[in-house]
């Protein structure tokens, strides 16, 4: 078995190898009418060297630092996630404090916004987004008409550092869902800003809802990790311990929302919903993921390798099965997170 494993995984190796590196085009930026993913690079913490890239994966094209291109400024300090929400490709720069809109097909800034101290993610509902944060112990509210700011405490008593940081946020049930750190589901109703706090666990930090409406929370605090699984009450229905020193990085559900694709200590695997204790491992051909996104147009799997976390990044792009790789290529420092932009 050994034996066939490796000849597998050379075989793999050998594929990416013959894959055409992207076209990289002069250095302009040219809209594309067609789909394209943005990949969100991190950059090194205080070196100011965040940089979004753009993939054009019908044309096979990479356009490297587009921001930097379109808008004539660097981008800022830790470039830690993004969304496409009302028109607006909003970007958040998690060391500098940022929100940054902008145009989704010129990348040009429509809104530069100081959000909170150290905002992680954003998810937009009804005109409105909610940013996490590592440092404040606060959801911030933006309202993106009129750009006026509102603050929800997460933990009534905090009691240290970081405490009451926040990382995945996401919409379930008509409420704002946010993963405390300290092991709390925090819940807000936007009608009435009611906030409720569910016990979970330390470490909680992923979400991802599943095709049956079910909330996933992807559990890790350095000595354990953990899949739990909630129903609409927020009660703990289910439960998968990962091995000790296992951690687990990400986690997103396919287009159908009935798997959830991980990155468990850098190595992915597929877990189906239905059986979820059983994991199918995919050989990919790298050492340590760091970044994991599914394409929701096509299904196609992206994922990043940081390397050394101070040279470019390596991005691998496989199909929705993982059994087949399609591209190759190198993008900015430390790739974590990508942005699919619809036609």
């Amino acid at each position: 078995m050994k034996s066939i494993h490796l000849c597998f995984l050379v075989l793999i190796v050998g594929m990416v190898s013959c894959i055409k590196e992207p076209e990289k085009p002069d250095n302009d930026f040219t809209p594309s009418e067609s789909a394209h993913v943005a990949v969100l690079c991190e950059g090194n913490f205080m070196w100011n060297n965040a940089q979004l890239d753009v993939y054009m994966p019908d044309s096979n094209k990479l356009q490297s630092n587009v921001f930097e291109i379109v808008n004539n400024r660097p981008l800022g300090d830790v470039l830690q996630s993004g969304i496409i929400y009302g028109n607006t490709f909003w970007l958040v720069i998690n060391n500098s404090g940022l929100l940054i809109g902008l145009d989704p097909k010129s990348f040009k800034i429509k809104h530069k916004i100081n959000i909170s101290k150290s905002p992680r993610y954003a998810i937009g509902y009804k005109g409105k987004l909610y940013v996490t944060d590592l440092e404040s112990n606060a959801i911030t509210q933006l309202d993106t008409q009129t750009l006026e700011i509102t603050t929800f405490k997460v933990l009534e008593n905090p009691n240290g550092q970081r405490s009451g940081w926040t990382e995945n946020i996401a919409v379930y049930n008509d409420k704002i869902v946010a993963a405390v750190y300290d092991g709390y589901l925090w819940t807000l109703n936007p009608e009435d800003e009611s906030i409720e706090r569910f016990q979970c666990q330390r470490g909680c930090q992923l979400l991802e809802i599943d095709a049956e409406n079910r909330l996933w929370v992807g559990v890790s605090d350095g000595d354990s990790s953990s899949l739990l699984k909630f129903n609409s009450n927020f009660k703990l229905e289910n439960r998968i311990d990962f091995p000790k020193g296992n951690n687990l990085n990400r986690m997103c559900k396919t287009v159908s929302g009935d798997s959830l694709w991980i990155l468990i200590s850098g190595q992915l695997e597929c877990r189906d919903l239905k059986n979820p204790s059983v994991a199918i491992h995919t050989v990919i051909p790298y050492t340590e993921g760091y970044g994991l996104s599914v394409n929701p147009q096509n299904g196609d799997i992206y994922v990043s390798d940081a390397i050394d976390y101070i040279s470019k990044g390596r991005v691998v792009v496989m199909n929705a099965k993982a059994d087949s790789i399609k591209n190759s290529f190198y993008s900015g420092i430390i790739p974590s997170d990508f942005v699919f932009i619809a036609p």
